[in-house]
């Protein structure tokens, strides 16, 4: 594989880790007195996007989700190498087919378990 494929993205890559939460971010996230503080510092970050839409510090999972995905959506724009990124997120199709085996077998919804990120299209 050409390294030099990987300069443009490396180098993407390196600025964006200078937006990543810093320690003294995380310390204030630690040591405030309650979830929706930390939410709201949350929203004084780069996550502010994925934390907009959350009111209650409870459903946190929301933010956690788009921000992957982001990431996800993010890599795969800028990887030269398509299926290195399709490789790590054969995770999310094996949980997301055990899910629908599940729910098949227990003849449940269980669709929102389903974690929208991966190769397979979820809405057939």
């Amino acid at each position: 594989m050409d390294v030099m494929k990987f300069t443009q993205a490396v180098s993407r890559i390196w600025v964006l880790e200078t937006r990543l939460l810093d320690k003294a971010k995380i310390d204030r996230m630690i040591e405030a007195p309650s979830a929706n503080e930390v939410l709201r510092i949350l929203n004084e970050t780069e996550y502010s996007n994925a934390s907009a839409n959350v009111k209650r510090s409870e459903d946190y999972e929301e933010i956690l989700t788009a921000e992957l995905k982001r990431v996800y959506d993010l890599v795969y724009e800028i990887s030269p190498v398509k299926e290195v990124v399709k490789l790590m997120s054969l995770k999310y199709d094996y949980h997301n087919i055990k899910v629908l085996l599940k729910g098949n077998v227990l003849g449940k919804d269980l669709s929102s378990m389903l974690i929208q990120l991966g190769n397979l299209d979820l809405q057939e």
